[in-house]
């Protein structure tokens, strides 16, 4: 098992990396869509709460910063690669994402494409970046969910699952 590295700050990235936290042997890397919210992160003491549960992430970054995340790669698993990348948003962020990550995936990555819906525009990204290039393909994975998460009063990074639903996973 690999490290997980989940990029987005929205309240299903945030589900899925609490899930996670707990099971993964390797690790969740958190990947902050902006310097700020990666700031306002630290000063939350790098914890989401969950369902009242308190979630602390040691490894995160601001996703463009991928110097850093190299570096942190190589020294930690001797590699550059990311073994399971988690991408939650919408088409133009997830074209964004992959653009940026690509020189990070390889044919043993697996890239997850969750989605709040059944929209399947960034296929179009995937053939440009990965396809027509010729570049190393990953395993990509579409997911869409039904789930509901809301923010709680007690801070930035406080949630509540309220609506129980379903994943649904297809390669």
């Amino acid at each position: 098992e690999g490290m997980v590295d989940i990029v987005g700050t929205n309240s299903i990235n945030k589900r899925v990396a609490t899930s996670l936290l707990p099971v993964s042997k390797s690790g969740v890397v958190l990947l902050f869509a902006k310097n700020a919210i990666y700031k306002s992160f630290q000063e939350s003491r790098s914890t989401i709460i969950m369902d009242s549960k308190n979630y602390k992430f040691s490894k995160y970054f601001v996703y463009d910063k991928l110097d850093q995340i190299q570096k942190y790669n190589k020294l930690t698993f001797g590699k550059s690669s990311i073994d399971s990348l988690i991408i939650s948003g919408n088409d133009f962020e997830i074209g964004k994402y992959l653009h940026y990550y690509q020189p990070f995936l390889n044919e043993d990555s697996n890239v997850f494409l969750v989605r709040n819906g059944l929209g399947i525009d960034f296929i179009s990204t995937i053939h440009r970046l990965f396809i027509k290039k010729e570049t190393p393909l990953p395993k990509f994975y579409h997911a869409t969910t039904n789930h509901l998460i809301e923010k709680t009063a007690e801070s930035d990074y406080s949630y509540k699952h309220v609506g129980i639903g379903n994943i649904k996973l297809s390669r």
